[in-house]
């Protein structure tokens, strides 16, 4: 038997149902005579499977999001916190180690001074002194110093003061005038400053009002100005180290002191390092002097802190007249949140942590017992720590309007298949009611409980037709006329509200009530209904190696050091020794490739390879290598003295090859072992020019393609002709079949000292530029013999007096070319 679904006819049977006294009669009567039926989205069990698809999607999404949002805000708020605490940390400890390196200096040469009195009393002694100190200084403090002086009660004062460019020798006498001595040539080696008898300019002579407060207030003791300018210099903002020696012999209503030492620093030095320090969007931090309430340093130092107006005022800037807006905001935010409104609520050495709402806010209170009173200032936005926050919500919340999409989706396809068989059924049941028996069809289902319910229905309708089958054909045809003028006459009407109250309520379709569809049509319903399934599909992301093996082809310098003497320390059985004098040699080399990024690769026997280019892009490659090579060179007597005693200088010295070509480089092995490698013939053309930098004792070579990067850099000269691989020979000599007609002839070339250096001192040292051009009559001389003009290539050769290995070599080239035309 087949059912399936069908529409209601225009008439109903009378049913009537006496079997309690509380039955109420479920007959209903429209005009048509057919039961009324209740179409209710929001009562049918579609609706309810939806809402039950969305209220499980959005508690799951609920307490997923709120489960990670919490787990990584607390996680992500400790580390934050932690993070702008080391940053913070960082700056204070910079200020901190600047103030006391200084002191620490000044200390030292007061000590000095209190040895031998008599410098602070002599001009020429203080002057020669100071000097020696200054030049100190500017090896190791230059971006912090500003000038060095030695001075006494009177305002008096010597001083060696770095003015720009210029170094100058200062003699203050107060109430007189201020004498300035242009100390030239610095950077020699000796520590007499070099200057003339007169002075260069003067000018009127410097307060030290200031200074002399400050000696008066610590006497014997070391103690830190106010910041304070001088019109003198408009653009510094100075804060001096003032340590006093105290007078023996102490006299009342006279200074306590004799005589004190000063060191002046710029507190630009801590603005710089701010700027440096402080690379993150929107981050501020500054430093404010507690008791002027002034801003000495900030993370603009583009910015000065002080301004002076046509009529030589001075105008210091504070927390609120800082022209940067964030400055304005946080210092007014951060006082606000202290009790009194005082920044002087921040005791010494505590903290002060503010969070609002688009930034934190960190001080610190820094005192010292050299008179130093601060109070650093660090600031940086929300969003640079919980931006990511705020955003993994933002995409949590669209995800989860994505999700409730999809679930929508997947409940009403669920309620279709759930409500389709369950919607036949009541089809079913009216047209039995009708007595419609013959063309009855059911949809199939998957569920069990559907399943017993149609099973049911069908064995009831085969017991119905078996029933009709005793039935006369006459009697049955007059009991349907019969049913037809019962619905029309007898049936007694009840409201809406009744059937509502004691009748289940089932949705309906329009077309259903209005008139009843063929077999054709209700086959064309079960398609359609059978149309609305489709399936989803899920889409995984696959995740990209980022270690993964292979090469790439990039051009690359590399240069090889060969060490001399190792041979004689080994066979000399010291092994300790060989260790120090090798960890020597390193350090060297690392402190001078550092700079420059060279890699320092393999150290096999007496060779160690330097690589640029090799694992990052970097520019100007060649320089770079030829420049860290002049560096060696020029520190090499450091170790070699060192190890003077073991080996020889022409024994321990070392030798230098640069090379550059182009080599795969990459990772190559297994995913187990992996190896950062340079693949290619350099190292054989290495150990080539190697050879060539031995036969004629020299102690830097290149090839010709790095000495055409080096000539406008270097001072250079051609020493031989020797034979290259190519760069696409990748075997080893003699092994892999390389033979010599494959490889190139290319010249080899001396590296010399820095061209560059001669420009900026031959107006200095006319000596300097005869040693610097001495391969100048030597380069003519190859380019005579380069273009085959061989006698007079080798009359220019031999014009040179002292001629070294390559001189001598390139004779015999002349000679023998020579006698080959003849």
């Amino acid at each position: 038997m087949k059912v399936h679904p069908s529409s209601f006819e225009d008439h109903h049977n009378s049913i009537s149902d006496d079997s309690s006294s509380d039955g109420v009669s479920l007959l209903s009567n429209s005009k048509n005579g057919v039961f009324e039926r209740v179409a209710s989205f929001c009562c049918s069990i579609r609706f309810c499977l939806i809402n039950v698809f969305l209220i499980l999607i959005v508690i799951t999404t609920f307490l997923t999001t709120a489960v990670w949002v919490g787990s990584f805000s607390s996680s992500l708020n400790t580390v934050s916190a932690q993070n702008r605490q080391f940053e913070f940390d960082n700056i204070i400890f910079y200020v901190d180690k600047t103030l006391n390196d200084v002191v620490n200096v000044v200390e030292t040469y007061k000590r000095n001074l209190m040895d031998d009195p008599s410098i602070y009393l002599n001009y020429t002694r203080m002057e020669s002194s100071l000097y020696k100190w200054y030049k100190s200084e500017l090896n190791l403090h230059a971006s912090t110093m500003v000038s060095l002086y030695v001075g006494d009660p009177q305002g008096n004062c010597g001083c060696m003061i770095h003015l720009g460019t210029d170094h100058m020798w200062l003699v203050n006498k107060f109430g007189d005038i201020a004498l300035f001595y242009n100390c030239e040539q610095v950077d020699q080696v000796d520590d007499t400053c070099h200057r003339s008898v007169n002075e260069t300019f003067s000018a009127d002579p410097f307060t030290m009002v200031k200074i002399l407060e400050t000696a008066n207030k610590h006497p014997n003791d070391s103690a830190y100005t106010l910041s304070y300018a001088d019109l003198a210099t408009p653009n510094i903002v100075f804060l001096s180290l003032i340590s006093s020696i105290a007078n023996p012999n102490p006299v009342h209503g006279q200074p306590p002191f004799m005589s004190y030492v000063g060191y002046d620093l710029s507190t630009e030095t801590v603005s710089n390092f701010l700027g440096r320090q402080l690379d993150q969007v929107g981050a501020e931090a500054f430093i404010l002097e507690m008791k002027t309430n002034y801003i000495i340093a900030s993370n603009h130092p583009e910015i000065p802190v002080n301004e002076w107006d046509s009529n030589g005022t001075l105008y210091r800037k504070t927390p609120f007249t800082f022209p940067v807006k964030e400055v304005n905001v946080i210092s007014k935010d951060l006082l606000s949140s202290l009790p009194r409104h005082d920044f002087s609520d921040i005791g010494c050495g505590h903290y002060a942590k503010l969070a609002l709402f688009h930034r934190f806010v960190t001080a610190y209170r820094m005192c010292n017992s050299y008179d130093v009173d601060w109070l650093i200032v660090y600031s940086v936005p929300t969003w640079n720590y919980f931006g990511s926050l705020i955003v993994g919500i933002i995409v949590a919340a669209i995800s989860t309007m994505l999700i409730l999409s999809v679930g929508v989706s997947i409940g009403i396809m669920t309620s279709v298949r759930i409500i389709r068989p369950i919607h036949n059924l009541i089809d079913l049941f009216h047209q039995v009611s009708a007595m419609q028996l013959e063309s009855l069809h059911v949809l199939p289902s998957n569920f069990s409980e559907v399943k017993e319910i149609q099973k049911h229905f069908a064995f009831m309708v085969k017991k119905i037709l078996a029933y009709r089958a005793f039935i006369p054909s006459h009697l049955l045809s007059k009991m349907d006329e019969d049913q037809v003028t019962t619905t029309e006459h007898v049936v007694t009407p009840i409201t809406k509200e009744q059937v509502n109250k004691h009748t289940p309520t089932v949705p309906s379709d329009d077309k259903h009530d209005k008139q009843q569809h063929p077999l054709s049509e209700s086959s064309s319903s079960h398609e359609w209904v059978g149309g609305m399934s489709s399936s989803l599909r899920s889409h995984h992301a696959s995740t990209k190696n980022l270690f993964a093996l292979g090469l790439e082809q990039r051009p690359v310098t590399v240069l090889a050091i060969q060490f001399g003497g190792l041979s004689l320390v080994f066979s000399s059985g010291k092994l300790s020794d060989s260790v120090s004098m090798i960890s020597d040699w390193f350090e060297l080399i690392q402190s001078c490739c550092k700079t420059s990024f060279g890699h320092v690769g393999n150290f096999q026997n007496d060779i160690l390879t330097i690589s640029w280019n090799a694992t990052f892009q970097q520019g100007k490659h060649e320089w770079k290598a030829a420049s860290s090579a002049d560096m060696i060179l020029k520190r090499k007597k450091t170790v070699m003295d060192k190890w003077s005693k073991l080996l020889t200088s022409e024994s321990n010295d070392i030798k230098m090859a640069l090379c550059t070509q182009a080599c795969s480089t990459g990772n190559v092995g297994c995913e187990s072992s992996k190896q950062q490698v340079i693949l290619g013939s350099i190292f054989t053309n290495l150990q080539s020019l190697l050879k060539i930098s031995h036969k004629f004792n020299i102690s830097f070579v290149a090839s010709e393609n790095v000495q055409k990067c080096l000539e406008s850099y270097f001072m250079t000269r051609m020493v031989a002709m020797t034979s290259l691989l190519r760069d696409e020979d990748y075997e080893s000599v003699g092994t892999c079949g390389v033979e010599l007609r494959a490889c190139i002839h290319s010249k080899v070339y001396e590296i010399g000292e820095s061209s560059k250096q001669v420009e900026d001192e031959w107006m200095y040292e006319l000596s300097d530029k005869e040693k610097k051009n001495k391969w100048l009559h030597y380069n003519q001389a190859c380019t005579l013999l380069m273009d085959k003009q061989f006698e007079a290539a080798l009359e220019k050769f031999s014009q040179l007096s002292n001629p070294d290995g390559p001189t001598s070599h390139m004779i015999e080239q002349c000679k023998a070319r020579t006698i080959q035309i003849l």
